[in-house]
């Protein structure tokens, strides 16, 4: 405030003056905010003898490397905080060396740099905007306004790692169908979101969508980050393809990956679990599989055209079409599992004989089923709510193949394997018997030369008609 002035009714273009008292004791106190000290050199713009350095430099958010110099240009700092969004320079000047109203100019990346040499020096420079690793080298230019020539130029080169858990995130999934058609997402399910860093999303899919989508991840588009896909590197924005025809429910793991060795010694990497439910019709919902484990025996699905069912005691107008025969390997009993195309449907098996059994059938745990006499008739119910499907089950006893006689021609190849019939025929048992070949010492071809016919070629079966 300028006490030199008169009171505040003076007109506009009247102008203030110092009374020479007044004046000197102003630019003493100037001089001490300064640190001039009295008869100490100070140059005016233009001298020859400017200085165009600046004192000293440091920094709140690291340490310059090397050391400041005022005569060295070029310094690297390291801001260790992923999250900082700003570095904060401190400046100190020359003051001695100066006039208080002939400070240097000092320009940053090209932009003049307005301060006050009365008052501590601080400049605020931006940092990373975005989440990846920030690298960036600030110019910073002083200068005698008077004579640019005279200048000198400092470069701090300033790196901040990335947003390690943000990096990895992908900011989109969209599934969408052969014809372009975005998929829904499945009822009582969020669709993906970066914000909440969602690590599963379900979608829904029709016929209509069948029977391939396309599966779409755009990971943060910055140097290092790949899509990763089953292992696998892939460009930042990448679509897969997606076949929807083997079951019911379909999980595809997907994400995406940063690999940097300046910042991170191991690759990061987030995946995101995408599950596809197919919509199911009723005849869907109830739709199963009847199988046993190897060393119990065999169950083969057919219908209910086939010679064992002739004899069913079931209504067939109230049974499925398809049929299991399972045989088993002893007398007594067989270790069955049901699989089901959706987890809220139940099955069991119902005996049709006396006392009528019932078992309740899982995918994870065998349930061991006793039978009755060689072979006994069932009824493999499945269940969903109000909806249900009944298959015909036909449980015998098969006999083991070394037990049965060969069909001339063909040679039995498991001895302890269950055959399907009464005689070891490749014709029905082609994974336990195979068409018998002719010795080898029955060809007539010579051997090549340096070779002959083994000693006992006799009992060993040749592949092609000659030795």
């Amino acid at each position: 405030q300028d006490l030199a002035c008169r009171p505040r009714r003076v007109k506009m273009h009247e102008r203030c003056s110092f009374p020479a008292a007044r004046a000197s004791t102003r630019y003493a106190l100037v001089a001490a905010l300064l640190g001039l000290a009295a008869g100490e050199d100070r140059f005016h713009w233009g001298d020859g003898r400017f200085i165009s350095r600046i004192k000293h430099i440091s920094s709140m958010n690291g340490q310059l490397d090397p050391a400041f110099d005022q005569e060295k240009s070029d310094y690297t700092l390291i801001v260790a905080d992923p999250h900082e969004k700003v570095l904060t320079l401190n400046f100190a000047l020359h003051n001695p060396k100066y006039y208080p109203t002939q400070p240097p100019s000092i320009d940053i990346d090209g932009k003049m740099f307005i301060f006050n040499p009365m008052e501590v020096i601080v400049k605020q420079l931006p940092l990373n905007e975005t989440i990846a690793q920030f690298d960036h080298t600030f110019l910073i230019k002083v200068f005698d306004p008077k004579a640019e020539s005279n200048q000198f130029t400092y470069r701090i080169r300033v790196k901040q790692p990335p947003q390690y858990e943000d990096i990895v995130v992908a900011d989109a999934i969209v599934v969408t169908d052969s014809k372009g058609n975005a998929l829904p997402i499945a009822d009582g399910y969020k669709p993906y979101s970066s914000k909440h860093r969602s690590d599963q999303v379900t979608y829904q899919v029709t016929a209509a969508n069948l029977p391939v989508v396309n599966l779409n991840i755009a990971c943060p588009p910055y140097t290092g980050v790949h899509a990763l896909e089953r292992g696998e590197e892939f460009s930042a924005n990448h679509t897969v393809e997606v076949n929807l025809m083997a079951s019911y429910q379909t999980e595809h793991m997907i994400g995406c990956l940063y690999r940097d060795p300046e910042w991170a010694t191991n690759a990061l990497e987030r995946l995101v679990r995408v599950r596809f439910w197919r919509l199911m019709t009723d005849e869907d919902i109830v739709k199963a599989r009847l199988m046993s484990i190897s060393d119990s025996g065999q169950c083969d699905q057919t219908d209910l055209n086939d010679d064992v069912f002739a004899a069913w005691p079931g209504n067939k107008s109230q049974t499925d079409r398809t049929a299991f025969k399972c045989r088993s390997q002893t007398d007594e009993v067989i270790q069955l599992l049901a699989f089901m195309q959706d987890i809220r449907v139940t099955s069991f098996l119902e005996s049709l004989g006396p006392g009528g059994r019932q078992y309740k059938l899982t995918a994870k745990v065998p349930k061991t089923v006793y039978m009755t006499g060689g072979g006994s008739y069932y009824r493999f119910i499945v269940q969903a709510g109000t909806l249900f499907k009944t298959y015909p089950v036909f449980i015998f006893t098969a006999a083991r193949c070394s037990t049965l006689p060969e069909v001339p021609g063909k040679v039995r190849q498991y001895g302890d394997a269950m055959c399907h019939g009464k005689v070891c025929d490749a014709a029905i048992d082609d994974d336990i018997c195979f068409t018998k070949p002719p010795a080898c010492t029955t060809y007539v071809d010579e051997c090549p030369a340096h070779q002959r016919r083994r000693k006992d070629a006799e009992h060993h079966f040749c592949s092609q008609y000659k030795c």
